[in-house]
C-alpha cells in the first residue's frame, strides 16, 4: 500500500471503505468484501456507509483489514476501468491489449491488489448503463483469465497506490 501515490482528488471525496478477503457463505470463493470502519458492511448504494480517506487509512493501519477502496457513485465525476488477467506478477510485465489501453487513456493507474490487474481511474462516465465486465480472448499471462470492467457508480475498486510508471499522478479526464 502506498499512500502518499493516491490521487488526491480521489481522497479529497467521502467515498472510501476498507476490505478484507472473506467468503460470503461457507464454501464460497473469497473475495473483497467492503467494510465500514465500525466493522459493519458497507454498501455501493447507501453513501452512509463509506467514510474518509483518514478513517480507512487509520483502520488500515490499525492491522484488521486486507486494504481499503473507493466508492464510485453517480455524482463524482470519476469512472474505473479495470483491466483483468493483464499483468504477471512475478515478472510485472503487462500483456499488450492492456498496456494499449494504459496508453491510450493517459491516466492515473496503478497495480491491482492481486498484482495480476491494471485499475485504471478517470474523469468522465461510462458509456454503459450499469457498468460491463467483457472477457477477453487474449493470451493469458496469469491465473486470472482477462477481462475489462467499466464502472462510474454502484461498485467500489481495491485501491492499492501502487502507481504505474510514466502515468498521470491524478485522473484525466477522458
Amino acid at each position: 500500500m502506498k499512500f502518499d501515490n493516491i490521487p488526491t482528488s480521489l481522497k479529497e471525496l467521502p467515498q472510501w471503505v476498507i476490505w478484507k478477503l472473506a467468503s460470503r457463505s461457507k464454501g464460497d470463493k473469497p473475495t473483497k468484501l467492503p467494510f465500514q470502519i465500525s466493522g459493519s458492511m458497507a454498501s455501493s448504494s447507501d453513501p452512509s456507509t463509506w467514510t474518509t480517506f483518514a478513517n480507512v487509512e487509520e483502520a488500515y493501519m490499525a492491522g484488521r483489514y486486507s486494504g481499503i477502496g473507493f466508492e464510485f457513485s453517480a455524482a463524482d465525476p470519476f469512472c474505473g476501468i479495470d483491466l483483468d488477467g493483464c499483468r504477471n506478477p512475478d515478472t510485472g510485465v503487462v500483456a499488450d491489449w492492456a498496456r494499449d489501453i494504459v496508453i491510450y487513456l493517459a491516466t492515473y493507474a496503478e497495480v491491482s491488489p492481486s498484482q495480476t490487474g491494471i485499475k485504471l481511474f478517470i474523469r468522465g462516465k461510462s458509456p454503459f448503463a450499469t457498468g460491463k465486465k467483457k472477457e477477453l480472448d487474449v493470451e493469458r499471462v496469469s491465473d486470472k483469465p482477462p477481462a475489462i470492467e467499466v464502472y462510474d457508480w454502484g461498485r467500489y475498486f481495491a485501491v492499492t497506490g501502487l502507481r504505474l510508471q510514466g502515468q498521470p499522478n491524478e485522473p484525466q479526464e477522458r
